[in-house]
């Protein structure tokens, strides 16, 4: 893609680039690892929490979602989370446990996001 949104994947560029996506300038946000439990597994997933609230952006899935705890059902819980660049992957770590991590590529912004926002660049690509 030709946007300068994917050509710096830095911490500060991509919050802000996520802030504006949801419609988030003003409030305060902060990486977060989402907690996902449910009957059968617990997932670890990136997001982008809306500090003072129990919203946050699952980045992956696109979406919004909120803390929850629903005994024997689902229970999703955010751990502030750091950024670790480490050669071709950024990790995003819980700064309470070490062990509680997401591991994705450096232009994952562009995996994620690159079809979903139009530019002119998607006319001459094959998107299957």
């Amino acid at each position: 893609m030709e946007s300068c949104y994917f050509q710096i994947p830095k911490n500060i560029f991509m919050k802000n680039f996520l802030k504006n996506l949801y419609r988030l300038q003003g409030k305060e946000v902060e990486w977060a690892i989402v907690e996902e439990k449910t009957n059968e597994e617990t997932t670890y997933k990136l997001a982008l929490a809306v500090i003072g609230t129990r919203l946050y952006v699952d980045v992956a899935a696109r979406r919004f979602f909120t803390t929850v705890e629903l005994p024997g059902l689902i229970s999703r819980k955010l751990h502030k989370a750091k950024e670790i660049p480490s050669g071709e992957v950024i990790v995003f770590e819980a700064e309470d446990d070490a062990e509680k991590r997401v591991i994705l590529p450096k232009n994952f912004l562009q995996d994620i996001y690159g079809v979903t926002l139009y530019d002119k660049s998607l006319e001459g690509r094959l998107l299957l």
